[in-house]
C-alpha cells in the first residue's frame, strides 16, 4: 500500500521472486558469501589450513542483516561493515581469531560488489529470465499451429502481398531464438584498490596471485576474471548482457505492437472473460491491456538498460562513486522485464484467430495476387510487372475480374494453382 515503486507495489505478485536476487538483504548475503569463500581460500593458500568447517556452518540471517546495517550507520560504509561483522563472528572460533585480518585482505569494496552483482544477475537470468523467455517462445510456437491461415500482408500500411499469420509469428520466434543463443559472458573484477594486486604481491611475493584469483573466481564464483581493470570492473561483459536483453525486449515490443494492430483490424480476437470490465464507460469493449502493459514495461526496462550500457563502462580515472547508486537499480530493469513477460504470456493465452475477418479482408484485397501473377508472366518471358501495373493501378479489381485475367493470361497449371489456392 505504501510502496513508492510499482515494482514491489502494484506488481508485487509478478516480481516477488526477484527479491531472492536483487533485494538489499540479498546483496549483503552475496557479499558475505564471497567474503567467506575468499577468506577460506586465502588462508588455505597462505597457511595450508582448512577452514571449511567455518564456511559450511554459517547461514546469513535476518538478525545478521540488521546487525550489519547498524554497523554501517556508524561507519557509513556497507562493505566495511561486513568486514567488521565477520571479524566479530570469528570470536565464535577462538582458534581462528589470529587470522581475522585476512578477512577482506588486500581487497577493495568493488572486488566484492562487482562479483556480487554479476553473480546476482547471472543467477536471476538462469533461474528466472531465460526460462520465462523460453516459455514465451514455446507459447508462440503452439499458437502458430492454429494460425496457419492465408492473409493479406501490409507494408507501409497498405495491402501488399500474400502471407500467413503463422509465418508472421515465426519471424519473432526466429529472432528471439537467434538472440537467446548469444552466449552470456559472466566476468568480474578482483584486483585490489587499483587493479594491480599490490598488497598481495608485496606481502606474499612467492605466490602467483593472478593465478590465485583466476582460479578462485572460476572455481568458487563461476565467473571469469577481468585481468586489467582500474579499481572497478570494466563492465563491458555486463553491458553486452544488458544489450542482449534489450535486443530481446525490442523484438517483443515489435511483437506486441503487431498483435495490437492485428487486434485492431479484428484479425486476432480477444477471449471474453465474463467478470472482467474492459472500459469504465463502454461496456462492449475488450481491450488488449496485457499487450499494452507488456509494451510499457518493456520500454521501461530498455530505458534502464540503455542508461546502464551508457554509464557503467565509464568512470573518472581509477574510480568515481556514481556507479554505486546505479548498480542497485539493476534489479529494477529485470523486474520490468519480468512484469512485461508475464503480461505478454497472459495476453497470448487470451487470443484467437478470426478466420472469417481475415478471409474477408483477403478477398477484398485480392489484387495483392498481382505480384505472383507478374512473376508467372515473367516466367513466360513477358514484362509481368508492366502488364500488371497497367491492369491494376488506379482500378477497382474484384475477384471475378482477376479470375478472368488469370484464365486469359496464364497456362492451365498456373491458373489452376492460383484459383485452387487463393479463390
Amino acid at each position: 500500500m505504501n510502496n513508492i515503486s510499482p515494482i514491489d507495489g502494484r506488481y508485487e505478485n509478478k516480481t516477488t521472486e526477484l527479491k531472492n536476487y536483487f533485494s538489499e538483504k540479498t546483496l549483503f548475503s552475496y557479499r558475505i558469501n564471497i567474503e567467506l569463500k575468499y577468506f577460506y581460500t586465502i588462508i588455505n593458500t597462505i597457511f595450508n589450513i582448512d577452514l571449511s568447517h567455518f564456511l559450511n556452518t554459517y547461514e546469513f540471517t535476518d538478525n545478521d542483516y540488521k546487525t550489519i546495517k547498524n554497523i554501517e550507520k556508524t561507519l557509513n560504509h556497507d562493505v566495511k561493515a561486513i568486514e567488521y561483522f565477520l571479524k566479530k563472528k570469528l570470536e565464535l572460533y577462538p582458534d581462528l581469531l589470529k587470522y581475522k585480518e585476512f578477512i577482506h585482505f588486500g581487497l577493495t569494496s568493488e572486488d566484492i560488489n562487482s562479483c556480487s552483482y554479476m553473480c546476482m544477475i547471472k543467477n536471476c537470468i538462469e533461474d528466472i529470465i531465460n526460462p520465462i523467455l523460453v516459455t514465451i517462445i514455446n507459447t508462440l510456437k503452439s499458437i502458430c499451429i492454429n494460425f496457419d491461415f492465408i492473409m493479406t500482408s501490409y507494408t507501409h500500411g497498405q495491402p501488399a502481398s500474400v502471407t500467413t499469420l503463422d509465418k508472421e509469428f515465426k519471424v519473432f520466434i526466429y529472432r528471439l531464438e537467434k538472440i537467446m543463443n548469444i552466449k552470456n559472458n559472466y566476468s568480474s573484477k578482483m584486483g585490489g584498490s587499483s587493479g594491480n594486486l599490490t598488497v598481495h604481491k608485496v606481502c606474499y611475493p612467492d605466490i602467483n596471485w593472478d593465478d590465485f584469483f583466476n582460479n578462485f573466481m572460476e572455481s568458487q564464483l563461476n565467473l571469469k576474471r577481468n585481468l586489467y581493470t582500474t579499481q572497478i570492473d570494466n563492465y563491458d561483459d555486463l553491458s553486452a548482457i544488458f544489450f542482449k536483453y534489450l535486443s530481446i525486449n525490442n523484438v517483443l515490443i515489435d511483437l506486441v505492437q503487431d498483435i495490437w494492430l492485428y487486434i485492431s483490424k479484428n484479425f486476432i480476437k480477444l477471449k471474453c472473460i465474463n467478470n472482467e470490465v474492459g472500459s469504465s464507460a463502454m461496456p462492449q469493449k475488450i481491450n488488449p491491456i496485457n499487450f499494452e502493459n507488456a509494451e510499457a514495461n518493456l520500454m521501461l526496462a530498455n530505458n534502464l538498460f540503455y542508461f546502464f550500457i551508457d554509464k557503467i563502462t565509464k568512470s573518472r580515472l581509477q574510480r568515481d562513486l556514481t556507479g554505486s547508486s546505479i548498480y542497485r537499480n539493476f534489479g529494477s530493469a529485470f523486474s520490468y522485464c519480468l512484469i512485461s513477460y508475464k503480461s505478454l504470456l497472459e495476453g497470448l493465452s487470451r487470443i484467437d484467430i478470426n478466420k472469417s475477418v481475415i478471409k474477408e479482408d483477403f478477398n477484398h484485397n485480392i489484387i495483392i495476387l498481382s505480384e505472383i501473377i507478374a512473376g508467372l508472366l515473367k516466367k513466360k518471358g513477358l514484362d509481368g510487372y508492366k502488364i500488371l501495373k497497367d491492369f491494376t493501378r488506379g482500378k477497382s479489381i474484384n475477384k471475378s475480374i482477376l479470375k478472368q485475367f488469370i484464365l486469359d493470361n496464364l497456362n492451365e497449371n498456373d491458373s489452376n494453382f492460383l484459383l485452387n489456392t487463393y479463390f
